[in-house]
C-alpha cells in the first residue's frame, strides 16, 4: 500500500522547536498527506529525516516536499537526495 509523506526542513537554532510549530509543516498540512515529516535543525546540510523516508519508501511511495529549492540548493546532498527518490520509482 502507499503512503503519501510530506516532507519540509525548517532551518533554527532553537533546539525547544517543534515541528508542528514550523512554517515548514504548516504549508505541507496542505497536502492531506498521511504523514508530515519535517527537519528541525540549524545544519541544513543535516537531513535525516529525509533519508529515513528515503531509505524506506518503495515505488508506491510518494513524498511531498516543501521547499524544493532549498533541498537544491548549497552543500547539503540536494542532488543526491533527488536522485535517489528517483531511482525508487
Amino acid at each position: 500500500m502507499s503512503e503519501f509523506v510530506a516532507y519540509g526542513f525548517a532551518n533554527t537554532n532553537r533546539s525547544d522547536t517543534e515541528a508542528e510549530n514550523t512554517l515548514a509543516y504548516k504549508q505541507l498540512d496542505v497536502f492531506n498527506a498521511d504523514r508530515i515529516v519535517v527537519d528541525v535543525h540549524w545544519h541544513s546540510e543535516k537531513r535525516e529525516e529525509l533519508e529515513k523516508l528515503i531509505s524506506t519508501m518503495d515505488s508506491e511511495d510518494v513524498i511531498y516536499m516543501y521547499s524544493v529549492d532549498t533541498l537544491l540548493k548549497g552543500k547539503n546532498k540536494g542532488v543526491e537526495y533527488y536522485k535517489q527518490i528517483l531511482d525508487k520509482n
